[in-house]
């Protein structure tokens, strides 16, 4: 079994009053071959850090590569 997750990153801009961005991080899941939405953040790193620390926890990679968006 390949024990790897891929992510992306969507980046969310809107104004209310005063701009705001955040930022939604999925993984593959390398068990099920699904997307899963696991983080909200207002940094891209947040994001990335949030993946690491999910994926960690299962004992899967977070691949380098991305699926950008």
């Amino acid at each position: 079994m390949n024990h790897t997750a891929v992510y992306r990153v969507y980046r969310d801009t809107w104004d209310t009053g005063q701009p705001h961005t955040s930022y939604t991080v999925e993984i593959m899941r390398p068990d099920n071959q699904r997307w899963q939405r696991i983080a909200v953040a207002d940094t891209r790193e947040g994001a990335l850090l949030a993946a690491r620390l999910f994926c960690s926890r299962y004992g899967w990679q977070l691949s380098d590569g991305h699926t950008p968006n």
